[in-house]
């Protein structure tokens, strides 16, 4: 379930300063085609409620 103030899409830089992974981690997860992205341009944004589910974090 997403909180209403929470973004549903984050870039891999928003999701590093969360703290729950380092960018380094997330971008080779990225290209190892182990989570999903949505390429818009030259950025990449990641699910963040299907990434915290996928790594078991609440």
């Amino acid at each position: 379930m997403v909180n209403d103030n929470e973004k549903v899409f984050m870039t891999i830089n928003e999701i590093g300063r969360k703290g729950i992974l380092p960018t380094t981690a997330l971008r080779r997860l990225v290209k190892e085609e182990k989570i999903q992205v949505v390429k818009i341009g030259s950025r990449q944004y990641i699910n963040y409620p299907e990434l915290k589910k996928s790594l078991n974090i609440e």
